[in-house]
């Protein structure tokens, strides 16, 4: 897998935000931890885009703390967050977990779940919830979901083949064909596409553009170009028009408006690691 990981990334989360804290855990089935208080009003109602992964997310409400875990969407949908609202949120690098408690990856896409009654754990959701810091509230998880948090130390046959597929699709930043991945990999395509939708619930074209997509986002987020055209060659789209096409699928907006909207809250600015 390249160095240059993607970590999946929702950036309306980050801009319909008061603060926004991040840690990363390498080397984790986690891609990384994030919390943040939402603003009092959000204008923002595109809120969650495709990245491929699934996110445990907490609400840290005094008097009704709760917890859903959501799968990745297939185009860019409505916020999903209250207003002036506290969150803690937990998000999986895709593939790495076929099951969540009595929950299969495959069910999660596009729906949300009650993950205190999947992990048969709700006094742990409530623990994390009540944590006053963003410290103890990683811990907390940790602590509580090791069968989550921690790489297993036993992997089957099949969960090797879906992290092999990932990581040649982000070391490609999305931009390879299933045919390059039976060379590769020496597998049929058949088994390569039966054993990844089992893990994922997404087919391998779709996944590659949502990680090329992804790798367009972060490339704008950073500021790592001079124009857009510059994004969409990085990239290897056919030409700006399948560009324009494919970005307002799955942000549901052009790249042009997504661009001054990062500008004007200084998105990077705006992000605390931890």
């Amino acid at each position: 897998m390249s160095e240059n990981i993607i970590y999946p990334v929702q950036p309306f989360f980050v801009m319909d935000s008061e603060y926004y804290y991040k840690r990363f855990l390498p080397g984790s089935p986690i891609a990384h931890f994030y919390g943040f208080n939402s603003k009092e009003h959000i204008e923002i109602k595109n809120g969650v885009i495709p990245d491929g992964s699934v996110d445990i997310i907490f609400s840290c409400g005094k008097d009704s703390p709760q917890a859903v875990i959501a799968g990745s969407v297939e185009s860019g949908t409505r916020n999903i967050f209250k207003e002036n609202a506290s969150y803690f949120g937990v998000r999986l690098m895709p593939g790495v977990l076929k099951h969540f408690g009595e929950a299969a990856a495959r069910d999660l896409v596009g729906h949300t779940m009650d993950f205190s009654k999947i992990m048969k754990n709700p006094a742990a959701v409530e623990k994390i919830c009540e944590a006053e810091t963003f410290e103890e509230k990683i811990n907390g998880f940790i602590t509580s979901f090791p069968e989550i948090s921690q790489k297993s130390s036993v992997i089957n046959s099949y969960e090797e083949i879906v992290r092999e597929i990932t990581g040649e699709i982000y070391g490609a930043e999305g931009n390879i064909k299933i045919s390059e991945l039976e060379k590769r990999l020496v597998y049929s395509r058949r088994h390569l596409l039966r054993v990844f939708k089992e893990f994922t619930g997404m087919d391998i074209k779709k996944f590659c553009r949502i990680v090329r997509f992804q790798a367009a986002i972060s490339r704008i987020n950073k500021g790592n170009f001079i124009a857009l055209t510059d994004v969409f060659l990085d990239g290897n789209y056919y030409d700006q028009n399948h560009f324009q096409k494919e970005f307002k699928e799955f942000a549901a907006m052009t790249p042009g408006t997504y661009l001054k909207m990062i500008n004007e809250c200084h998105y990077m600015n705006h992000i605390t690691l931890i």
